[in-house]
């Protein structure tokens, strides 16, 4: 393995790792998205579960200032 697959490959564990550390809310709506792929979370690759958690990042990082209104 060169190092740049190394690198890598800490990288998508550290990615998807820190979604278990997410709080409740944001858990469900990536579940969502996940879902509306006709994938299970076991059927996608790693870079689409990457891609995935990060469209839905910003998609809820914009949301969350509205949501107090």
């Amino acid at each position: 393995m060169s190092k740049e697959d190394q690198r890598k490959l800490v990288e998508a564990a550290t990615t998807i790792g820190a979604i278990a550390e997410c709080n409740c809310h944001y858990t469900e709506g990536l579940a969502r998205k996940i879902a509306a792929t006709g994938k299970s979370v076991g059927d996608l690759t790693v870079a689409e579960l990457m891609n995935i958690d990060v469209d839905y990042a910003q998609e809820y990082n914009d949301m969350l200032p509205t949501l107090g209104r």
